[in-house]
């Protein structure tokens, strides 16, 4: 056992419970700390487990995007309580307080509306499915939206989960219907509009 890496000791600890015969496996950040190929390992057992076993896996992550792939069934936490919003696009910013409203700048140059708020740095959540992904033609200056590329694609049932590089890397939950209708590719240029009530205080 001690000349196992890392993903071998994660994967013979999988193995062992299910030696056991469990109706249900509990998985505590069951791919941090493996490399990829551990990872793709783990998450494939996961998957497996899920599809043909009968038996219920339980796991905690941090990554929103392997959470997608892998469960039927997501909770989120914040703070250590059950939360209903997504806190996927969480940033640190910097108020703005403009004749025209408040925004907030993220990474030096990205602009987001805000909440009024009197706090001098912020920490923001934009919600995934209140972003609108439009052609990149209609956006013409950072006041319109932003500009960024389509980087990943998930389906995940009724969503297509589109991550756009904009500077920060940005998760949009788009309907599917809307999908068919707006089909995108990796490295697809988009424009990203965010409303105000998509930006929340956390």
């Amino acid at each position: 056992g001690r000349e196992l890496s890392g993903g071998e000791t994660q994967r013979a600890a999988i193995a062992r419970a299910l030696a056991c015969h469990p109706e249900v496996l509990l998985l505590d950040e069951p791919t941090a700390n493996v490399d990829i190929e551990n990872r793709l390992a783990i998450e494939d057992i996961i998957t497996t487990l899920r599809d043909t076993s009968g038996l219920s896996v339980v796991f905690c992550t941090h990554d929103h995007l392997q959470a997608a792939r892998l469960a039927q069934t997501r909770l989120s936490l914040f703070r250590g309580r059950l939360d209903a919003r997504r806190y996927e696009n969480i940033f640190s910013a910097q108020p703005v307080a403009t004749a025209n409203g408040s925004h907030c700048i993220v990474n030096g140059a990205i602009r987001f509306p805000l909440p009024p708020t009197d706090r001098r740095r912020v920490r923001i959540a934009v919600d995934p499915r209140r972003l609108r992904l439009v052609p990149a033609s209609t956006v013409r200056s950072d006041h319109d939206g932003l500009l960024g590329r389509v980087s990943q694609l998930f389906e995940e049932g009724p969503w297509i989960r589109v991550v756009v590089s904009a500077g920060v890397p940005l998760t949009v939950l788009m309907p599917l219907d809307d999908y068919h209708q707006q089909p995108l590719h990796i490295g697809t240029p988009v424009g990203l509009i965010c409303p105000p009530q998509a930006v929340s205080l956390i």
